[in-house]
């Protein structure tokens, strides 16, 4: 699961593509013919914000991330909570002196155009950026310290770093493949078109769920097919349209009209009219972004480099910077302007990341304080006013005039504008307000224009990278410098510093309390005033889609995210067998015979419903047919036998699973190994998988199993889903039988979950319960009687979540114990007109520890460099020595 997860500058739409001079794309020229199906399931999805480019190496609008990592695979991932989990690597382990990070790779995982992905493509990826450290700019902060990558084997990656590394499973970066990248130049490959023909004939390559088709820019299109190879599964659409809009007005103005079928990051301002439509449901997921007041620190030395720097320098008086601080009314911005639909700013890593989050005690805040700000500027020497009665610094007579540039084209930031500017003047500070395209404000940006700025972050579940953007690494030394990041022009010795140091700390922590202690000085400096942390706000409608997740306890089920699109059905839809199960693989003797259990889930038919059939193919090509979810089979031909169990529902949907039985002659030093299966009540189990490593059977409805061996010693294990383990050792003898039993105790119970309108007292039929414990997740819809029975489910609290077309969804847990059947009733509210479900549970929103609810739409990517080295004085050198002088 998995979305843009690295910092995003928070962007307009109208300018951004004019900017970066973005062309036409045409549609790539071949489609798979699994996608090019009639009357494909498409769901389109509305955004605010074009991609600047897809180009992984030079993407800076945050809509590129989204459509590039929908594409592209990444070594690890995020899941529905935005844990860091497994991606193409399956698992991985680090050296006791934490230098050696072994990552290993799933390996039935194929790029687009049907070649395997291997170790060599992640190796190639990583040293692609390595080695070229200005074209890889936009990912190189991942890969600092990173001395070696080797590649043992085609599914094993070892990487090697010079000091302990802690951000070794946040390595977000797309995995390109090798055998279509090696064709490009080095110096080009943050320039080639993904379209290129010469070095791209069939379009952009990835291995991810989806398929890049094509790039409408004059309808404001691109458009995703399903990849019917993706070795987590297929989504539940054929296509992902993402269609884009000039603004705001005109992406609400479209859900209104039923255009689209989602509107993602709807306007606060906006986000009560919409829920007014019958038609249209929503929910509010808590982010982790902020909007900040941004003040220029550059020093007059720095300036110099900067032909058309704002030459007011008193934004460069740590006084003056609190002073605005203080006058900052950030409570009025969240709760007039934004309808309450955000939480007051404190620091650049947002209180979402809650581990993280440097939350200042009550004392040291600077709320809203007029009077406390004027008495600041009186003691800092600036007690004297001019005719304007704007405050003069009393030496130099400069007034204290500045610029804030905003963006025109977003209304609350113009009120919140015109909010700051009113409460500055109330401290002798006049402000002009400069409402810009986002091009423009970013050209102000980069030089070094503006005195006071508003703009926004979407920011890591790791802080490294948002902490990185206030180094003397990330400080913009000229106008051209546009691999850097750091708009507020601050940088300071002790800080870098401390981020070098924060990297290194691989007990967590220590590493907290280094990130609460930059926390800490950013706001004391004040390079930048934190306003608020926005939520994500979505609108969809239900017409053609339903199992819409709840977005608002899972943030990674957001549509920025693959995984939505494993959730979401086409309305009137059904699903098929999933996690199917014929058995391990076996070895037998010739003319054994051997019992096979099934088991495969569905999500709306229950087990007895099911149709099995078990295909049996002997060495001879000769093909038997057996139905039932357990079979016994005789194997009567030496040689390899493939079985194939296909289980269907009533309503024709599929699902298989395939093993192998090696058959030979009894060998001269084999023995037999026999026993019997049971529970704590001495009753049979059936199913049972009984493992000895080299061979391995499955007891039969009497608990029986039966398996050769080789003579000598063998540990062998017994397990059961919803019941323990155990082992035992044993000695075999060649051409005897030894027999070993088994008593499994019961860790499972079971959950009756039954669903009532919470008003009429009445049942709800279909509606979807998701159970979730331990590494399981278990999906049903009730049947005419509100009610699912879910079986075998392990002890302990269950995190339970029910959802129903036109209901506010409920989250609860209920407690099962080993052995006995729990209860749940749940009770669903009817949703209002309003729509305003997510207030019934916000509370949800404060466990969420790291969210990125996905600003992807119309953000801009922040990228650039950590501080690979610290000053090694307190004076920095002037610009023209590429490293910009400390501001404080």
């Amino acid at each position: 699961m998995r979305a843009e997860l690295n910092c995003v500058r928070i962007a307009a739409v109208a300018c951004a593509f004019i900017l970066f001079g973005l062309t036409f794309i045409a549609p790539a020229t071949t489609v798979p013919a699994s996608a090019a199906a009639a009357d494909p399931v498409r769901i389109i999805v509305g955004a605010a914000q074009e991609p600047d480019t897809l180009n992984p190496f030079k993407m800076v609008l945050s809509m590129s991330y989204t459509i590039n990592f929908l594409v592209y695979d990444t070594l690890t991932s995020v899941d529905e909570d935005l844990n860091f989990g497994p991606q193409l690597a399956t698992s991985w382990e680090s050296s006791p002196d934490n230098l050696t990070w072994t990552f290993h790779l799933v390996e039935d995982a194929v790029w687009h155009d049907g070649e395997p992905v291997t170790s060599d493509d992640v190796k190639f990826t990583f040293d692609l950026i390595r080695f070229n450290e200005n074209q890889g700019a936009l990912w190189i902060d991942y890969l600092l310290g990173v001395d070696d990558i080797q590649t043992p084997d085609p599914y094993t990656v070892k990487i090697i770093t010079t000091e302990p590394k802690a951000t070794m499973l946040t390595i977000m970066i797309p995995i390109l493949p090798e055998h279509i990248w090696s064709a490009v130049p080095a110096k080009d490959i943050d320039k080639v078109d993904p379209w290129d023909p010469d070095y791209f004939p069939s379009g952009p390559i990835g291995s991810g769920p989806f398929i890049l088709d094509s790039w409408e820019k004059t309808l404001g299109e691109i458009r995703l097919l399903k990849n019917p190879d993706y070795f987590m599964g297929e989504v539940n659409v054929d296509e992902v349209l993402f269609k884009t809009f000039g603004s705001e007005a005109a992406l609400v103005t479209a859900m209104q009209g039923k255009e689209i079928d989602i509107a993602t990051w709807v306007p606060a301002s906006q986000w009560e009219e919409i829920l007014e439509d019958d038609d249209i449901s929503g929910q509010e997921v808590s982010s982790a972004s902020f909007f900040e007041l941004g003040i220029n620190c550059a020093t007059e030395e720095w300036r110099e480099a900067f032909p058309q720097a704002s030459d007011n320098l008193e934004t460069t008086n740590l006084s003056v910077r609190q002073a605005i601080a203080m006058a900052t009314d950030k409570d009025y911005i969240v709760n007039d302007i934004l309808e309450g639909l955000a939480e007051p700013g404190v620091s650049i890593i947002p209180k979402a990341t809650e581990f993280w989050f440097y939350n200042l005690s009550e004392e040291d805040k600077w709320d809203y304080q007029i009077d406390a700000a004027n008495d600041l500027l009186d003691a800092a020497g600036y007690g004297v006013y001019n005719v304007d009665g704007v405050r003069e610094n009393e030496t130099s007579g400069v007034a204290l005039e500045f610029s804030l540039h905003f963006r025109k084209d977003y209304t609350d930031e113009e009120k919140a504008a015109e909010k700051i500017a009113a409460s500055l003047r109330e401290i002798g500070i006049e402000v002009t307000l400069v409402p810009v395209s986002e091009g423009v404000l970013w050209n102000d940006w980069m030089g070094c224009k503006y005195d006071l700025f508003i703009w926004g972050w979407d920011c890591d579940i790791d802080p490294n990278f948002m902490l990185s953007t206030m180094t003397t690494a990330q400080q913009p030394v000229d106008p051209q410098d546009s691999t850097k990041w750091g708009d507020a022009f601050w940088c300071n010795e002790t800080y870098d510093q401390m981020y070098l140091d924060q990297q290194g700390a691989v007990n967590v922590t220590e590493r907290q309390a280094i990130i609460h202690d930059m926390q800490a000085m950013l706001y004391e400096q004040c390079p930048y005033v934190v306003l608020y942390y926005p939520m994500g706000l979505y609108a969809y409608h239900e017409a053609n889609f339903e199992n819409f997740p709840d977005m608002e306890s899972h943030p990674g089920l957001v549509p920025e995210y693959s995984w939505f699109y494993f959730e979401i059905t086409p309305v009137g839809s059904t699903s098929d067998p999933e996690n199917v199960e014929a058995g391990p693989d076996q070895l037998c003797s010739v003319n054994e015979t051997l019992f096979f259990s099934g088991y495969a889930e569905d999500q709306d038919t229950v087990e007895a419903d099911l149709n099995w059939t078990w295909t049996f193919v002997d060495p001879d090509d000769s093909t038997e047919e057996l139905y039932g979810k357990d079979v016994y089979y005789n194997f009567s031909q030496i040689g390899d036998v493939t079985v194939t169990l296909l289980v269907t529902d009533p309503d024709s949907g599929t699902g298989s699973d395939s093993l192998n039985v090696e058959v030979t002659e009894m060998s001269d030093t084999a023995g037999w190994l026999k026993g019997y299966v049971k529970d704590d009540s001495s009753e049979s189990l059936k199913g049972a998988l009984v493992d000895a490593s080299v061979n391995a059977r499955v007891s039969d409805t009497s608990g029986f199993y039966s398996m050769p061996l080789e003579e000598g010693g063998h540990t062998v294990e017994a397990s059961k889903v919803g019941y323990g383990s155990a082992s035992a050792d044993v000695e075999l003898t060649a051409g005897n039988v030894t027999w070993l039993n088994f008593t499994l105790s019961l860790t499972s119970g079971t959950l009756e979950v039954q669903v009532y309108d919470s008003e009429t007292g009445l049942p709800i039929e279909s509606a979807t319960v998701k159970i979730t414990y331990s590494d399981t997740t278990k999906t049903h819809t009730t049947d005419e009687d509100g009610l699912h029975v879910f079986e075998l489910v392990s002890e302990g609290v269950i995190d339970v979540t029910v959802t129903a077309n036109d209901y506010v969804s409920n989250t609860t847990t209920a407690v099962v114990t080993a052995g006995e059947t729990t209860v749940l009733t749940v009770h669903l509210d009817p949703e209002k007109d309003s729509g305003v479900g997510a207030l019934a549970i916000a509370a949800i929103a404060l466990l969420v520890l790291a969210v990125i609810a996905a600003a992807a739409f119309y953000m801009l990517k922040k990228k650039g460099k950590g501080g690979e080295e610290a000053p090694s004085d307190e004076t920095f050198a002037p610009p023209e020595e590429q490293s910009p002088p400390s501001s404080e």
